[in-house]
């Protein structure tokens, strides 16, 4: 049990169960145990918020724990909304005391005060991902203190709409406009006659802290039977036959449902058990059973609906798994989001998934093969980024695309990729007409894998008519860092004279400036000799090359 927890008399229910290694190194136990009765779900929420916050700052790898806290929250707000209060009193949730030695309640009050947060208003149904939203930053040791107009701008940029956080500032001009309210009504029901003798009005008069109505409201309220992956997981006691089908229409419908509620959090946590219990049966009976629920599922405005919580590292990798299993659904799905997605790292989240699809190579093909230049562009960005080596192909096509735009990124991706299919269409990039292009080639040349553009780039620099563009080369050269390439560049120091072309100083200092980057001892005792050199530019860049090993 963690320090604090409380009697050993109460219940407990265990979050998680991993290790994580602390700042010194030591292995330490991850239980979070948080204390359940006796308890008013006011006073779990409280907790809950705690033991994220504790979380997140001790912690913030263990994913396994965040998820489980997170559900628990979530099924809290399922049951719905809570304002959870820090006056100078101390906490309440919806108008409900907290008793200060709770667990977790510390480190929540703690974190709030230090941010200049008064009041954390949550509204009914609110997702994991809108929590994480809050909290990460809440976290967080803020740059200044009490300032939580902060936290309300990253809550806004995020586009949360199910949380609110009120500021200490906010909060006390609104706390002094009730009163003084309270106060003006006061006086006119006393004019009235309608107060009775010896009332005071007070600040607490003027607040409203009705627990017991909240209390009321709950009971009044449908409790849910249980979470969707609890009826997943209860499948494992169905027998073959018309009750699995008979249960698993049942969750079909739950699911679609949760799809319209927009929860989530349920459906990914539902659609990865039932992907699980398909690989697990050795039924094939059961196996094609779940496989056709899947198909009925998994279909294309389904996966558009989950696929933005692929950034959120929480849901990340479950949603990878069901991504894979949906297949071409999925694939069309998160092509189409691949193309409108606003931000790269959105497109970068979407393409990661694709690679995952037997049919996603097919997708980012079609993509470099899009009408729109600028889909083109990004998509060509993304495969390098990710050295996509499945796309070389569509990229050397991408070579012959008529926006010079284009034919940078895809000349760029390809030297990223730097597989020996894409050299030969390097080759080709060198003699591009745009000099953008051929300095987008040589920018991202880089590690010995590249060895056989060497050739091509000695004589893609003997030949190009813009210096700048000839010194990329070198300093390709100096990248690739092989025996050939240091000596190319042993000789395109020289100077040039009768018998050889005069080199212009700019691309003798490039070629020394890349014999430092390749390193070696042929590379240095070039620059040793470099020294001396006629050029001071030249003798300044050796010098500098030597010093910096």
């Amino acid at each position: 049990m963690n320090p604090g927890i409380g009697a050993a008399t109460q219940e407990l229910f265990v979050v998680g169960g991993s290790v994580a290694s602390a700042p010194n190194g030591t292995v330490v136990a991850l239980p979070y145990e948080y204390p359940v009765t006796p308890m008013l779900d006011e006073v779990k929420y409280a907790v809950l918020l705690g033991g994220m916050v504790d979380l997140l700052r001790r912690f913030p790898d263990a994913t396994r724990e965040t998820k489980a806290t997170l559900r628990s929250l979530v099924t809290l707000a399922a049951q719905g909304s809570a304002s959870v209060r820090l006056g100078s009193s101390g906490l309440t949730v919806e108008g409900v005391p907290v008793p200060d030695d709770t667990p977790f309640v510390g480190m929540l009050v703690g974190q709030m005060r230090i941010h200049g947060v008064a009041a954390i208003i949550i509204a009914h149904r609110a997702s994991a991902l809108d929590f994480m939203q809050l909290l990460r930053p809440l976290a967080r040791d803020p740059v200044r203190a009490g300032n939580a107009a902060e936290l309300e701008r990253e809550l806004r940029g995020a586009h949360v709409a199910s949380i609110v956080l009120v500021s200490t500032e906010t909060d006390r001009a609104s706390h002094e406009m009730r009163v003084s309210d309270a106060l003006e009504a006061t006086g006119e029901l006393a004019q009235q006659g309608e107060i009775a003798e010896g009332f005071e009005p007070t600040a607490a008069d003027a607040t409203y802290s009705d627990g017991a109505t909240f209390q009321e409201m709950l009971r009044e309220m449908p409790v849910r039977s249980g979470t969707l992956s609890e009826s997943v997981n209860r499948l494992r006691e169905v027998p073959a036959g018309s009750s699995l089908v008979t249960e698993l229409g049942k969750i079909e419908s739950n699911i679609l449902q949760a799809l319209r509620d927009e929860e989530i959090e349920q459906v990914i946590e539902a659609l990865v058990g039932l992907v699980n219990l398909e690989e697990e049966t050795s039924s094939e009976e059961d196996r094609n059973t779940y496989g056709i629920a899947l198909r009925r599922i998994l279909y294309y405005e389904t996966i558009r609906q989950i696929a933005r919580y692929l950034m959120d590292e929480v849901f990340q990798a479950d949603l990878l798994k069901v991504v894979r299993r949906a297949g071409a659904p999925a694939s069309k799905a998160l092509m189409d989001l691949l193309v409108e997605a606003p931000t790269f790292a959105e497109r970068k989240a979407y393409l990661a998934a694709l690679r995952l699809i037997e049919e996603g190579g097919d997708a980012v093909a079609s993509m470099l093969r899009h009408p729109e230049w600028f889909v083109v562009r990004n998509a060509a960005d993304l495969v390098g980024e990710l050295r996509f080596q499945e796309a070389v192909p569509d990229l050397g096509d991408t070579m012959d695309h008529a926006d010079a735009r284009v034919r940078r990124a895809a000349a760029a991706a390809l030297a990223k990729i730097g597989t020996a299919d894409a050299v030969r269409h390097l080759r080709r990039a060198l003699k591009d007409p745009d000099g953008e292009v051929r300095v987008a080639v040589a920018q991202g040349v880089a590690g010995r894998g590249l060895g056989p553009l060497t050739m091509s780039l000695v004589k893609a620099a003997e030949e190009e008519k813009d210096p700048q563009v000839s010194c990329e080369y070198y300093r390709a050269l100096g990248r690739i860092g092989t025996p050939d390439a240091v000596q190319a560049l042993a000789n395109a120091v020289n100077a040039g004279g009768l018998l050889k072309k005069r080199r212009a100083p700019a691309q003798r200092v490039a070629a020394t400036e890349a014999l430092a980057l390749a390193g070696g001892n042929a590379a240095r005792d070039v620059l040793l000799s470099l020294r001396k050199d006629r050029n001071r530019d030249v003798r300044e860049a050796a010098r500098k090359g030597l010093g910096s090993r």
